[in-house]
């Protein structure tokens, strides 16, 4: 088992989905990637001048999956 950081946008009224850590990169463990999924909400939070939270029309979160 793996995880991967969905990153999802809504954009115009569309849902766009993305590995959140980049192409092909999984993570062995949840915790590992609720760590990440911490830190993108920060990259994504100051650049939007929001505080804690992912801005309004984004989100992510950590999916488990085979691989």
């Amino acid at each position: 088992m793996k995880w991967i950081l969905v990153y999802i946008a809504i954009n115009n009224g569309v849902p766009i989905a993305v590995n959140g850590a980049g192409p092909n990169y999984y993570y062995n463990t949840m915790t590992e990637c609720f760590w990440a999924r911490e830190k993108l909400q920060k990259e994504i939070a100051s650049e939007a001048m929001h505080s804690v939270y992912f801005p309004i029309g984004k989100q992510a979160i950590c999916m488990r999956f085979e691989k």
